[in-house]
């Protein structure tokens, strides 16, 4: 078996950074062929808004940042980096120096298109979080927004994020969670469909502690998670017209009924949205 872990160390400018990324393309993974189409991301940016394929989009983002304390400059990296949404806002808004990491081929080219249209200095990697290798001490914040579901190994995960951190650096992260026991068939289902890897917020939040990780905040965030859904059902439904012109009937209801079935499962407490703020110890 190849061994695909590397050790990235800054490139001076993110143009080379993007030839890197060309040259060293993984072929598509799974999510590629499955969640993380083209025409699958494109359609979940008209749901989530421009550059985002993650819950609460824009608005999320920004009510995320207003509640630390980010250094102006500070060395960010963005795990799950989807179409670069908040790595180009956190960059835009702190001067941060912003590093995007993804496992979709897919996501990386697209996010490194709207990048080069821009004229912004993120650098976009396409990489396996579990197996790649940042020099230790790197980031002053480690950021994901609902990626880390994808990972079956957390622990290996954590340990490797608290490596990477500078002294005293943070990490913050939104993830799906769910109760401890007694899912129902669907969301039981639904879990295995996706290959996702849930825990719930009290597990979580071991987890990271145990990586050497002091919480500053850890909470059940589902109620914010539920309006942000409530929000994003009601503007698809209010675009459908315009959504058709791209995309076909079938790309529409997948949505509707997708967005409906989150909504059921976080109102039943199977599915839930952690929140969880951590620092260096």
């Amino acid at each position: 078996m190849v061994d695909r872990s590397i050790t990235i160390h800054h490139l001076p400018t993110p143009t080379k950074e993007r030839i890197l990324n060309q040259k060293n393309s993984f072929p598509d993974s799974q999510l590629d062929q499955t969640q993380y189409t083209v025409n699958g991301i494109l359609r979940y940016e008209k749901v989530f808004g421009h550059n985002f394929v993650s819950t609460g989009g824009i608005k999320t983002t920004q009510e995320l940042f207003a509640e630390i304390n980010l250094t102006h400059g500070a060395k960010v990296l963005d795990i799950g980096s989807g179409l670069g949404g908040s790595a180009f806002y956190v960059e835009d808004n702190y001067a941060a120096k912003v590093t995007g990491i993804d496992l979709s081929n897919n996501m990386v080219r697209l996010s490194n298109q709207r990048a080069t249209e821009r004229n912004s200095k993120v650098q976009f990697i396409l990489g396996d979080c579990t197996k790649i290798a940042f020099e230790p001490e790197s980031f002053d914040l480690i950021y994901s927004r609902d990626s880390f579901l994808h990972i079956e190994d957390k622990d290996k995960l954590f340990q490797k994020i608290t490596s990477w951190l500078t002294p005293l650096g943070k990490v913050l992260i939104t993830d799906y969670c769910c109760r401890s026991n007694n899912w129902p068939e669907e969301f039981s289902d639904y879990v295995k469909e996706r290959n996702y890897t849930l825990h719930s917020i009290e597990t979580y939040k071991n987890l990271l502690e145990q990586a050497g990780l002091k919480i500053l905040q850890s909470y059940d965030n589902t109620n914010r998670f539920l309006l942000a859904l409530e929000t994003e059902l009601k503007h698809l439904i209010s675009i459908k017209d315009e959504f058709l012109q791209n995309f076909t009937e079938q790309d529409y209801e997948d949505l509707i009924q997708g967005w409906e079935k989150k909504i059921i499962r976080a109102q039943q407490g199977s599915q839930k949205w952690g929140y969880f703020y951590a620092q260096k110890s």
